[in-house]
Formats: C-alpha cells, structure tokens, sequence
C-alpha cells in the first residue's frame, strides 16, 4: 500500500524537478538576453562616443583650416558642420530615446516573467517542502527503530563487559583480601597463643610472688622489712607488667573483633549484590518467558488470520490501568520472588561460596545476553523475509489492480447499454399507449423487437458476468 504512494511522490517530484529546471533555464536566458541587451547598449555608446570625438577632431582640423582659408569659407565649413552635428546630435538622441523604450519593455517583461516564475518557483518549493518534512518523518521513524535495536544491542555488549570486568575484579580482590585475612588470622591466633601462654605465665609468676609476699610477711614479722620492701616493689612491677600484658591482650582482641567485623561485612556486601545479580536474572527470565508468550501468541493470531482471513479490532490501551495492573502484580509477587530465589540458589556461608555463585550469575547473565542476540537475529531474518514477500507480492497487487480497473471499465460500458436499453423499453410502451390496439402484422413485429431485445439483454448479462 505505501510503495504506490511512494512512487506517486517520486513522480510528482520527478515531474517537479523537470518543471523547476525548464523555469530555470528560461530565467538563466532571460538573464543572458538582459546582459546581450545590456552590452549592445554599451558598444552603442562607446560608437557614439567615438563618433563625438571624430567629429571633434573634424571640427578642430576645420577651426586650424579656416585660420589659413578665407573668412567666408570658413563661415560655410561651420555652418555645414554644426548642421551635421545637430543633425547627429538628434539622430544619436532618437536612435537613444527607442533604445532605452525597447529596453523598458523587455525589462518589464522580462520582470513579469520573473515574478510569475518566482511564484511557481516557490509554490513548487513549499510542495517539495513538505513533501521533504514527510519524507524526513518517515526517515526519522526509521532510524529511531534502528537506533533503538542498536541501542538494545549496546547497552547489552556494555551490561555484559562491565558485568564480566566487576566480576574478575571482584573475584581478584575477593581472593587477595581472603589471603591477606587468612594470613591475619593465622598471625593473630599465634599471637593469641602466645598471649595466652604469657597469661599462664604471668599467673603462675603472681602465685610465686604471692608466695614470696608471704615468706616477706613472714620475715618481716621475724624482722626482715629490708627484704620484704624490695620483695614488695618486685610485686607492684610485676603487677603492672601482668596489668600492661592484659591492656595489650584486650587491644589484640578488640582488633581482632574489628577485623572479623570488617570481614563480617565484606561478606554482607557481597552476598547483597549476588541477590541483586539473582534478582536481575529471575526478572530477565521472567521478561524472556513473558516474550516468548507473546511471541507465540501473536504467531497463532497470525496464522489464524492467514487461514480465515479475519483481521482483529484493534483494542484501546488505557496507560492508567495498566501501570496500577503492573504494580500490584509487583507488590503480590514479591514475597513469591524472594522464595523462589532462596529455595533455588540457598545463601552462601563463605567468600569462596559467595564468589562461585556471583561466577554462576554471570554466566547466566551471559546466557540471557546470547539469548536475547539470538532473538534480534530472528527478528531481523523475520523483517529480512517479510520484505521480500513484499517484493513478491507487489506485481500481483498491480496486476490484480489492472484487473480491477479493466473490469470496472466493463461494468460501466455494460451500466450505459442496460440504462440506454431499459430507456428505449420505455419510449416504446410510451409510445405503445399514443397509437391504440395494434394490428396483427404490429403485434408480430412487437413480439420480434421484444426478442431481439431480450437476446441483446441475454449477451449483455453473459458479458457482465
């Protein structure tokens, strides 16, 4: 239906474009014709001007002539000359005055002509400017579906670089971060130990000063306070050594609380965005069985319409309706989505864990990407498929619509015969009525006329048919 259109454009602008360039040429040759016009002018007054200034110079040769000659031949020489020149002088001023006359009119027809072609130039330019807006449309529409195919086939090229590069990333850094960790945690659980044994040294030191502090009690109460003095100040540093230990063994294990916190919530973090990951596949898969519904839904329309022939009312979409459809769907289905995700994939308990099955997300995320370039290859075959049924249906539709004018001609040609036979029907009855009862040999050739009449309606019917 669009390429007749088209090409009733084509031909319009073709038709256009010749008219344009045959209008072109007539102002290109007016305007030589002006500039010719317009030279021939000039040359004539530059002849003219020479023509002045020879008789000037005659005039200066008679002047030096008559200084030698006599006064009267002088006299007639210049009178002879100034009649010469008046009668130049008038002749060069008519032969100026028709000139310039000549040159007005074909300079106002030629500005009416330029007028009335400006016109049909720009009547001519505002058809072909909107002919070019609709065409510029139709490119548009076109483009935008081609840009957004692209645009699709981009921005899933991207999703799957930036997806492949934040998982590599991630997995290195989880990895380096795992070992550094682990080789921390070996560290501190050495120090720990250690600790721990300074600990059960420290105690089993403060139970050997107890018992010096009670062989210092003793001996102070036998007279040794010297020695129980010292025994004394001995304690109180080892007291404040063993109280520095537990200071310093406190700090270890708060840090130690700290770097298991920080590990706690690296694991947080990215056990959150594998559920992103998993979410983001469990709506891509849903979006790739909900395409395929519609995808096989709209193949069965289509093949129910090729067999019966029925074209479906188009229905009207209320944009309201369907955005509070959607919602809540997404409101009843969420609890749904998160259970269906648990029971799937299960949470991991590990950095190794969580890395495998952001590994095993990406690969999905892969799957959907060469999925869905799988089906832009389909459509594109589909679209590739559709244009040459088009290209082979089109010379049936102008031979079916040759037909059709062809048989359209005869039925009109048939409509005049039956209209001027069914007038003459009536002529005669009219005329059956005026004269009266026929006579015998009358009614005979009535009855033949109403044959041949019947046998000329029979052919046109055949013909018709």
């Amino acid at each position: 239906m669009w390429q007749p259109q088209e090409q009733q454009r084509l031909a319009i602008f073709e038709e256009e474009r010749t008219r344009l360039e045959m209008l072109a040429a007539q102002l290109k040759y007016a305007q030589r014709h002006c500039c010719e016009v317009v030279e021939g002018l000039g040359k004539g007054k530059e002849e003219l001007q020479r023509q002045c200034t020879a008789h000037q110079q005659q005039l200066e040769h008679l002047q030096q002539v008559s200084l030698r000659n006599n006064t009267q031949e002088l006299s007639r020489a210049l009178k002879a000359n100034e009649k010469a020149l008046v009668q130049l002088r008038e002749d060069l001023q008519q032969s100026f005055a028709t000139e310039r006359a000549q040159a007005r009119e074909r300079e106002r027809e030629l500005e009416q002509r330029c007028v009335h072609q400006s016109s049909e130039v720009r009547q001519v330019t505002e058809m072909l400017a909107l002919a070019r807006e609709q065409l510029q449309m139709e490119v548009e529409r076109r483009n935008q579906a081609e840009q957004r195919v692209q645009e699709a086939e981009e921005a899933a090229a991207e999703a799957q670089r930036h997806c492949g590069v934040a998982v590599s990333d991630l997995h290195r850094d989880v990895e380096a971060e795992k070992d550094a960790m682990e080789a921390k945690l070996q560290h501190l659980q050495r120090e720990l130990i250690a600790r721990r044994a300074e600990a059960v040294c420290v105690r089993q030191e403060s139970i050997a000063l107890d018992a010096n502090v009670t062989k210092m009690e003793f001996l102070l109460e036998h007279g040794y306070e010297r020695a129980a003095a010292e025994q004394h100040y001995t304690l109180l540093l080892t007291r404040e050594a063993a109280r520095h230990a537990q200071i310093q063994i406190a700090t270890e294990q708060r840090a130690l609380r700290e770097r298991e916190a920080t590990a706690q919530q690296c694991y947080e973090d990215l056990c959150s965005l594998l559920e992103c990951m998993r979410e983001d596949e469990f709506k891509a898969e849903a979006q790739q069985r909900e395409e395929e519904a519609d995808t096989e839904a709209r193949r069965r329309i289509v093949s129910v319409e090729t067999h019966t022939g029925i074209i479906p009312k188009k229905k009207k979409n209320d944009d309201g309706g369907t955005v509070e459809e959607v919602d809540d769907g997404n409101d009843d289905e969420a609890g749904g989505k998160t259970q269906v995700l648990l029971h799937r994939y299960g949470t991991p308990t590990t950095l190794t864990g969580v890395v495998t099955c952001l590994q095993n997300a990406y690969e999905a995320v892969r799957r959907h990407q060469r999925y869905m370039q799988s089906t832009v290859d389909v459509a594109k075959e589909r679209v590739r498929q559709l244009q040459q049924e088009v290209a082979t249906l089109r010379p049936r539709l102008e031979q079916l619509m040759a037909e059709y004018e062809k048989q359209q001609v005869n039925f009109k040609r048939i409509w005049n015969e039956q209209t001027m036979w069914e007038r003459q029907e009536t002529l005669k009855g009219l005329l059956a009525k005026a004269r009266g009862p026929f006579s015998d040999g009358e009614c005979r050739a009535r009855g033949t006329a109403g044959a041949v009449v019947n046998t000329q309606r029979g052919i046109s019917g055949s013909r018709a048919t």
